[in-house]
């Protein structure tokens, strides 16, 4: 199984309703300004609302102070502000929370906690929460290793259109690892990543096709 290196902070959207983006949708398309006084705008425009409660606000000053975005950097405070949005169920900021676990990041490292936190976001949908747990599940880090649970938590990914996942499940499916070894769903699942050019995915897919499995 091959990792995208891919489980780095995440930016929200400032919402006038409190509704968390899930999946794909948090891996924003959105151009962030480059204007040094409109990026202190934002963040002292966040800073406001999450101070009122603001829980989309809260995991948005959460990621300002992780990326000194409108503020100076501090780990600490952009832990702080996403246990805030995190206990009240913002998936992206579970997830970024379970980052600073993971990695240390404004707080002591705990690789239970992070897996806790990850399992949180992942429940709610979010894929890269879902990839991640996968992780955590296929090398046992914060869980007990369950290969099984890391082909579920893979499968949701890819049920979701994730191309790493796609690839991954495939592979488990190719070599029976945490799944029934099955070659019509490896090559099932390789297709579906290579359409989403994967290049490692459509290279074992030429390879099956050339073999004729």
């Amino acid at each position: 199984v091959r990792w995208k290196d891919q489980f780095t902070p995440l930016m929200g959207n400032l919402q006038s309703t409190e509704r968390p983006n899930m999946g794909k949708d948090t891996r924003y398309a959105r151009k962030w300004p480059e204007d040094p006084e409109e990026i202190e705008r934002d963040s002292q425009h966040w800073k406001k609302a999450a101070e009122r409660g603001d829980v989309t606000a809260q995991f948005n000053l959460g990621w300002c102070y992780r990326n000194g975005y409108g503020v100076e950097q501090d780990n600490m405070k952009a832990f702080e502000w996403y246990a805030k949005a995190a206990a009240r169920g913002h998936a992206d900021a579970q997830f970024n929370l379970a980052l600073c676990f993971k990695h240390g990041r404004g707080v002591h490292q705990n690789s239970p906690k992070a897996a806790e936190w990850c399992q949180k976001s992942a429940t709610q949908g979010h894929i890269d929460a879902q990839n991640h747990l996968a992780w955590c599940y296929e090398h046992g880090y914060g869980v007990e290793p369950c290969q099984e649970k890391a082909a579920l938590w893979c499968e949701k990914a890819a049920a979701q259109g994730d191309e790493c996942a796609q690839y991954n499940l495939g592979w488990r499916y190719e070599n029976g690892i945490g799944v029934e070894k099955s070659d019509s769903k490896a090559a099932e699942w390789y297709a579906k990543a290579a359409e989403q050019e994967d290049p490692v995915a459509q290279y074992n897919l030429a390879c099956r096709y050339e073999k004729g499995t």
